[in-house]
Order: C-alpha cells, then sequence, then structure tokens
C-alpha cells in the first residue's frame, strides 16, 4: 500500500513475475512515470494502483491480472491506448476515467463485468473493439454495447451518431 507514492523521479517499472500484488495507491502521483510494465504473477490491479501517473504512455498488462479496479489508471492524461488482456474478467468503475488522451480500446473475450463509469472523461475514445468470443459485450461501429445490443455500454465521446443509427434493439441509454 502506498508503497510508491508520489514519487516524482520514477520514470520506468518493471514488476517482475515474482510480484504478486500491487497495494491500494502503491504508485499514485508518481508523476514522471512513463512506463509501466506488469509481471505475469500479478491477479489484480488494485484501487487507484496508478492515479495520476499523469505522463504514463505505456502499460503493459501481465497475462495473470483478471480484475482492473476502482480508479486504477485514473487521471493518466498520457495514455492513449491501452490492450486489456485475455486474462481480464472484471473492470471497475472509474478505472480508467479522465485518461484524456486515449483514443483506442481493446476488450478481451474474457471480460464478464464492466462497470459504465469505466471510461468517463475520456473524451479522445474514438473506437472501442471487442474480441471475437466475447459472450458479454459486443461492439459495432466503435460502440460498445451488451451481448443483446439492448443497451449502450459505452459510446465513445469523439465518435458523431445520428440517432436514426441506433439499433432497434436498444431497450436502455
Amino acid at each position: 500500500f502506498f508503497a510508491f507514492e508520489d514519487c516524482v523521479n520514477l520514470k520506468s517499472i518493471i514488476i517482475p513475475d515474482s510480484v504478486a500484488y500491487l497495494g491500494f495507491n502503491a504508485f499514485t502521483n508518481c508523476t514522471s512515470l512513463t512506463k509501466a510494465i506488469i509481471g505475469n504473477s500479478v491477479t489484480s490491479i488494485e484501487e487507484q494502483t496508478f492515479k495520476s501517473c499523469t505522463n504514463l504512455t505505456s502499460i503493459t498488462i501481465g497475462t495473470s491480472v483478471t480484475s482492473i479496479k476502482q480508479a486504477a489508471f485514473y487521471n493518466c492524461h498520457s495514455l492513449k491506448s491501452i490492450t486489456i488482456p485475455d486474462s481480464v474478467q472484471d473492470i471497475g468503475d472509474l478505472a480508467f476515467a479522465n485518461c484524456i488522451n486515449l483514443i483506442t480500446v481493446h476488450i478481451p473475450s474474457t471480460l464478464v463485468s464492466f462497470d459504465s463509469t469505466a471510461f468517463v472523461g475520456c473524451n479522445a475514445i474514438s473506437t472501442i473493439t471487442v474480441a471475437e468470443g466475447n459472450t458479454h459485450y459486443i461492439a459495432e461501429d466503435g460502440v460498445l454495447y451488451n451481448i443483446d445490443k439492448t443497451e449502450i455500454m459505452y459510446f465513445p465521446r469523439a465518435k458523431e451518431l445520428n440517432f436514426d443509427e441506433l439499433p432497434a434493439t436498444i431497450k436502455k441509454i
């Protein structure tokens, strides 16, 4: 918990496979951090782990991570794209909120639970894709829907839409 919080001179971090747990606020406010590689033994990115790492441009998430918790990457302003590995099943509320330069997001086939606030304030997102085989979510024209396309889970803020283009199946906005 809070292990590297406010380490403003930390520029990059490689978390080895020997590390199984990243605590709450572990790297919060590491404003010089530009690159993080999370090893393959970490199973969860806890609450606010990388919160306000405003210069983080590159994140590699290990293949054992199953959960990205609340506000894990909140205010990571320099993050432009995120590929969520096939191991992730849950994305918590505000997980990537206010990542103002985030443009593309790829959702894995394994994602089961997605909080609709995960990308609040990410106004540059233009496209979301979902891996084939996901039984809970689907993306069409960059918009994220539940699998039945009865609910819009996330509409990219940078995308234009005319309301006559919404699928007729939508029941909940």
